[in-house]
């Protein structure tokens, strides 16, 4: 009968440590990173073309309002006003230029 001696037949094996481990973890982790990024840049792109139509809306709406105050349709009481306002100054004028001249 053989003594214990504490030592197996076989050998003991000891699991080894992977050397590549942290490399994976931190691989891992640099692409839940890389993804969260890529989803952040998607929203933000998202919100700036939705900001851009908003803003080419707003100057749409502006350039019609410019417009319409430009040239007032003939049956506004606006358009009436403007004429009178125009002869009167146009008679101003040719009433200042004959002060001088005289």
């Amino acid at each position: 009968m053989a003594a214990f001696t504490g030592h197996s037949a076989e050998p003991c094996h000891t699991p080894q440590p992977d050397p590549n481990y942290e490399l994976r973890l931190l691989m891992e982790q640099f692409a839940r990173d890389s993804e969260r990024s890529w989803s952040r840049m998607d929203l933000c792109t998202q919100a700036f073309h939705e900001t851009e139509e908003i803003l080419l809306s707003i100057k749409k709406s502006v350039d019609d309002l410019e417009r319409s105050y430009a040239q007032p349709a003939p049956d506004h009481p606006s358009a009436t006003i403007l004429e009178e306002e125009e002869e009167e100054e146009g008679y101003e004028d040719i009433v200042e230029h004959t002060r001088v001249v005289t």
